[in-house]
């Protein structure tokens, strides 16, 4: 800026003030009430936008400023007061700012308030604004190339077994926000690592195809992570090319992400329209146990499998079973109503706690909480079955098939 101002150079710095650098107050690092202020030590005007989410305010600052640079009189500096949504990157889940903040600042939705604005000054109807979106929508769809759409894979593996009907090739997506004490993926909780890799729709589906052969009449493609709903447009893409090759798509999902909203909504049923499969992990059915267990709420997981129940989508419940902390009596009979409730349900499974996961701790520096802890005895487990009645939905299955 310095040598902008001394060579009299026609440019215009920009600073889209959000607030925080990284994840820093902008207030705790800085000595003057606005960034723009800072100008006058560089010998050139400051520009301030008090609300940078307002369309037209911004522009015409913008105009004026341009105006007098193009005209010689040297650079400016601009700034403007705005808010980011979300994290600085995808894996920066925002925790130090509160709902409250982030809240207040989507009301302020610069799309919503300049919509507003042409309907109050008459430029456009509601009708008419809502048609241009569809359009829009509809055009930036057609543009889009699924096969160059990318996701943050963690890794795949040629030959499950588990995770799904029939034999599948399986795709470990990167990122979880859930800490589970049983985790035998916690490499997978970053939305990034160094062993992580950015890779299109079509790579992994050309290697996933390589094993097509294996797959026979019931196997496919199962998505895991990690948890993949984090990265649900890689997953829309991914099914879209799967399903247009006539593959069974699997999706192995603890549903924390789920939002039941129409604009999550939107996005999720597509999602849905290309998903054969859903294997939906409840960790929990006690709410103050499920934090425990996880670090998370479970009132998005219990919404997704009520809705995923409303559209019919075939899914497989699925329960790990951990002595001493999601092997308690009184939440597996609660566990067993909630399924019963639901009417897409064509599996119940009890998943048997195991410590194969366990080295991935120590390699990563974390204490294991749950050293000591054995896997469920034979009892347990039969235990569980019996309370939660999952062996009903195996007969289920069973008589459907043979019919």
């Amino acid at each position: 800026m310095n040598l902008a101002s001394v060579w009299n150079v026609p440019i215009i710095f920009y600073s889209i003030n959000n607030g925080y650098g990284i994840s820093t107050d902008i207030k705790k690092v800085t000595n003057v009430e606005h960034i723009y202020q800072r100008a006058v030590a560089y010998g050139m005007p400051g520009y301030f936008i008090e609300d940078g989410n307002d369309v037209l305010a911004v522009y015409e600052t913008f105009r004026k400023a341009v105006d007098d640079v193009r005209a010689g009189k040297g650079p400016v500096l601009i700034e403007s007061v705005t808010y980011r949504w979300f994290g600085h990157s995808s894996s920066d889940p925002g925790k130090y700012r509160t709902k409250e903040e982030v809240d207040s600042w989507k009301a302020k939705d610069p799309n919503i308030k300049f919509r507003n604005r042409l309907i109050e000054e008459g430029i456009a109807t509601e009708e008419e604004l809502t048609k241009l979106e569809e359009n829009s929508k509809q055009k930036i769809e057609e543009a889009v190339d699924y096969g160059k759409v990318t996701g943050m894979v963690h890794s795949t593996e040629s030959f499950g077994a588990v995770d799904g009907p029939g034999i599948r090739f399986i795709v470990f997506l990167q990122g979880c926000h859930m800490r589970c004490q049983y985790c035998h993926n916690p490499d997978t909780w970053e939305m990034e690592t160094n062993k992580s890799q950015l890779r299109t729709v079509d790579d992994v589906l050309q290697e996933a195809l390589r094993y097509k052969g294996f797959w026979g009449n019931k196997g496919g493609i199962t998505v895991s992570g990690g948890e993949a709903l984090l990265q649900i447009d890689f997953l829309i893409a991914f099914f879209t090319k799967a399903k247009e090759l006539g593959i069974h798509c699997t999706l192995d999902t603890c549903a924390l992400p789920f939002r039941n909203t129409p604009r999550y909504l939107k996005k999720f049923d597509k999602l849905m329209a290309v998903t054969d499969l859903v294997l939906l992990d409840i960790k929990e059915i006690n709410e103050e146990q499920h934090r425990i267990v996880t670090s998370q709420t479970n009132k998005n997981i219990l919404a997704c499998a009520k809705y995923l129940s409303d559209i019919g989508k075939p899914v497989w419940i699925r329960h790990v079973l951990v002595p001493g902390l999601t092997d308690r009596d009184d939440d597996l009979i609660e566990l067993g109503k909630f399924v019963k409730t639901l009417k897409n349900v064509d599996k119940f499974e009890i998943l048997p706690y195991h410590t194969m996961g366990e080295f991935k701790w120590r390699e990563l520096g974390i204490p294991y909480k749950l050293e000591g802890v054995k896997p469920p005895t034979a009892d347990r487990v039969k235990n569980a079955k019996e309370l939660m009645q999952t062996e009903s939905y195996t007969e289920y299955m069973n008589r459907v098939h043979s019919n």
